[in-house]
């Protein structure tokens, strides 16, 4: 019975917070529709018009050579503009009365997938913090071998490339999600890694 009143109460929290999700982004609504469209890549050549978008803005950024405090400036100034004209040029250029039940059931199951996606990430951060109080050495080994990885990489690997990889690999995880690309390849290195451990398993007589 706990674990179903747990359960409820998690369900309406999830709902709670797509309700003022949905509430927030009103005045996104109406471009958040083509933009997860292209995310999820509804049309063949969504792929490439991410990767080439992204592309170009990294190779200005190599081009110009912006240093970094002048990099998250000219970051935050995009992000400013584009949080202040979106909302007013959707409230004066798209009428509300086109807005139909098929759109919002599209943009209700955004704000769930946005939800869940946030979720996700409070489901990890409890996991490792529960980890760390219960099991502090696991914990400090896993988040040690994690950051010397990265460390590695970022040594091995230019800053800049770097990043580029990182922004388009999670652009596109929306669409290799979606059309279970990642779940295919995930499968795969899990067969990959059980063969592996089972070869490199001691054969009992």
């Amino acid at each position: 019975m706990a674990d179903v009143s747990g359960d409820n109460r998690k369900q309406e929290k999830s709902k709670d917070r797509v309700r003022v999700l949905k509430h927030n982004l009103e005045g996104w609504r109406e471009v958040l529709l083509p933009v997860n469209s292209l995310l999820m890549w509804e049309r063949p050549y969504d792929p490439g018009l991410l990767i080439g978008a992204i592309l170009i803005v990294f190779l200005s950024l190599w081009y110009v050579d912006p240093s970094v405090l002048t990099t998250f400036s000219l970051l935050g100034i995009v992000v400013c503009v584009i949080d202040y004209l979106v909302p007013t040029l959707s409230a004066n250029f798209f009428d509300s009365e086109k807005w139909t039940a098929s759109k919002e059931r599209k943009y209700e199951d955004i704000c769930k997938g946005i939800v869940k996606t946030w979720e996700y990430f409070e489901a990890f951060h409890l996991t490792m913090s529960h980890l760390k109080e219960n099991k502090p050495k696991i914990y400090f080994i896993t988040v040690l071998s994690i950051l010397l990885f990265f460390a590695w990489l970022g040594n091995l690997m230019d800053n800049l490339f770097l990043t580029f990889l990182l922004v388009c690999f999670a652009v596109l995880l929306p669409g290799l999600k979606h059309h279970g690309i990642l779940k295919q390849y995930l499968a795969r290195l899990a067969v990959a890694v059980s063969q592996a451990i089972g070869i490199n398993k001691p054969k009992k007589n």
